[in-house]
């Protein structure tokens, strides 16, 4: 998230603004059954549950939301390239 002030979001400030929380947003969507587990990755490393608001946003990292049983490993979507 880019912002003219000097904020520290997190993935809770994400779903805020965008004025959902998980569940809400898993119902809305008809994606999924509540009693299934929804685990959050960042940099494919598991996230306690109960922190998942708190997770900072910060430049290169990658937040994966999963559904149901992950993959064995949370695949890295993007490249970064080694100059930046």
């Amino acid at each position: 998230m880019e912002s003219p002030i000097n904020f520290n979001y997190t993935l809770g400030v994400f779903f805020d603004i965008w004025g959902k929380q998980f569940d809400q947003m898993l119902r809305q969507h008809n994606c999924c059954n509540m009693s299934t587990p929804v685990r959050v990755y960042v940099n494919g490393i598991k996230m306690p549950p109960d922190n998942t608001r708190n997770i900072p946003l910060k430049s290169r990292n990658e937040i994966a939301i999963v559904y149901g049983t992950p993959p064995d490993v949370i695949p890295t979507a993007y490249q970064w390239p080694s100059s930046m």
